[in-house]
């Protein structure tokens, strides 16, 4: 981590190295630094998304583009770019002594009432939704206000094939493995399908990366 304290402002690059990481990618500030993130132009689209949903960048291809935060308060803020972050593009900034931050990312496999945790905020869900019994299961990309999978949380049995299909709703979507298992493209179109077979028992956590921090979150418990 490198001490940035005692400095007003501080300018972190997007898309350095191979294009997929922050530089330098965790940071300690005083309160009241403001941050800049500047593009590299390397590595695609990047943008930046606070993990707690406090900030979220658009999703910018060229270099120059610039999007700054000031943070006043005590804390960690892990943050991401989300259409890389199964790649492990993540950043952090402490302020301070780093008391009072936000929380870190989820682990591996669990039970039913793991994914009923991970998906408390995700928009659409209700209950996971039991599929057992069937070969192939379909889940909509775009259910609800454009901006949910449906159902978001379902349980199905080893070996199931899940397909997720794009309704065209609420702008570009994909589908991403929270362990990094599978990562979709992202896409706007209707009628675009992703599929991937679980073959072991666990769960699943995944999530639409231009969204995640607006609930377009699921989950599939494999028995």
């Amino acid at each position: 981590m490198e001490d940035q304290t005692g400095t007003d402002s501080v300018t972190v690059e997007v898309g350095d190295g191979n294009g997929l990481a922050f530089s330098p990618a965790a940071i300690r500030v005083d309160p009241g630094t403001t941050v800049t993130w500047e593009w590299t132009g390397e590595g695609g689209g990047h943008n930046v998304v606070d993990e707690d949903g406090k900030f979220e960048s658009e999703i910018v291809s060229e270099g120059g583009h610039t999007f700054e935060y000031t943070f006043e308060e005590s804390g960690t803020t892990l943050y991401y770019c989300a259409p890389h972050k199964a790649s492990g593009m993540k950043g952090a900034v402490v302020v301070g002594d780093g008391g009072g931050g936000g929380g870190g990312g989820n682990g591996g496999s669990g039970g039913g009432g793991d994914a009923e945790e991970y998906l408390s905020d995700a928009n659409n869900y209700d209950s996971v939704q039991d599929m057992t019994g069937e070969d192939s299961v379909t889940v909509e990309v775009g259910a609800g206000n454009g901006l949910a999978f449906g159902p978001a949380g379902i349980q199905v049995d080893s070996g199931t094939t899940v397909t997720w299909e794009w309704t065209g709703e609420g702008g570009g979507h994909n589908v991403v493995d929270e362990d990094g298992k599978f990562e979709s493209e992202i896409v706007s179109e209707g009628g675009h399908t992703f599929e991937y077979t679980f073959e072991e028992s666990g769960t699943t956590r995944y999530y639409c990366a231009p969204h995640k921090a607006s609930g377009m979150k699921g989950a599939v418990v494999v028995e």
